[in-house]
This record gives C-alpha cells, sequence and structure tokens, in this order.
C-alpha cells in the first residue's frame, strides 16, 4: 500500500519516498514495485535512489550517468556543485544493475549516488556499525541533493 502524506511547504514537483527490501537478495523489492507500479511512469520527471551516503568523504558516484536521459540532470548537479563547493567531485557511471534504482530505468529516467572513498569500510558488512560511518560530509551532500532537488 502506498502511504501519501502532504507538505505544507509549496513545491514544483509532488515528491514519492519509496523503501524496497530484498535489494541484496536481487533487487527484489524495487522488482516487483517497478513491475506493478503504483504511479505513472511518464510523470516522473527523475528518479533518484540513494544507498551507500555514510560510506566515504571524497564525492558523489552517480550510476547511470551517461544515459540521454540522465546526463542533463548529472550536468546540472556538478554545475550547482562547481558554484557551492559541497563535494570534492562528483564521478560518472554507466548504468548497472547494483542498486534499486535498475529496475526503473526501463521505464523513467532514474540514477544511484553513493558517497567516495574515505576510511570507512564494510560495505553492507555484518560488522558495519554506526561508528564505522563516514558522516564528515553528509550535511554538505544533502544541501546539495535539496538545491538540484529545487532547481529541477
Amino acid at each position: 500500500m502506498l502511504h501519501t502524506t502532504h507538505c505544507t511547504l509549496p513545491t514544483k514537483y509532488t515528491y514519492v519516498f519509496l523503501l524496497f527490501s530484498g535489494e541484496e537478495s536481487g533487487l527484489v523489492g524495487s522488482r516487483w514495485f517497478a513491475e506493478h507500479p503504483l504511479i505513472q511512469y511518464s510523470k516522473v520527471k527523475l528518479l533518484v535512489n540513494i544507498d551507500l551516503f555514510c560510506g566515504g568523504d571524497d564525492g558523489l558516484m552517480v550510476v547511470n550517468a551517461n544515459s540521454r536521459e540522465t546526463a542533463p540532470y548529472v550536468d546540472m548537479l556538478d554545475r550547482i556543485n562547481e558554484v557551492q563547493g559541497l563535494t570534492p567531485k562528483i564521478a560518472r557511471r554507466d548504468n548497472a544493475a547494483n542498486s534499486d534504482h535498475y529496475w526503473f530505468t526501463m521505464h523513467c529516467p532514474a540514477i544511484f549516488i553513493y558517497t567516495l572513498g574515505g576510511p570507512f569500510g564494510g560495505y553492507h558488512s555484518p560488522e558495519d556499525t554506526c561508528a564505522g560511518c563516514g558522516l564528515a560530509n553528509y550535511h554538505r551532500h544533502m544541501t546539495l541533493l535539496r538545491a538540484f532537488l529545487e532547481q529541477l
């Protein structure tokens, strides 16, 4: 069931927040939702998947950054970062079936953003702890994402 809530601040677009299970088991939850949508994909301007946002402080990686549908958005993210200097770099990768954005790329523009580098390891490991989470640039990364969403 899709739960909706109303924001008191005026926005240009409707934002939908989705949470999935089964990513580590083969993107099971996102695949199911993508195949049984509760939203019209033709109305989706951009799906932004944020995962692994406490793993490093060396910048951001954008997956599916080079497609015709998404490259202009990543260019916009770069321009905002150039002006505001919020992260050391924004790197780009082609699309990969490595996170929940993947199934949506068949229906609408979708990107996956994660943090790069830093001394923090344990990629989805049973040994992960909050103490091992690198949050030094978390606020700056979220400020960048907010500025990006406001300019869409």
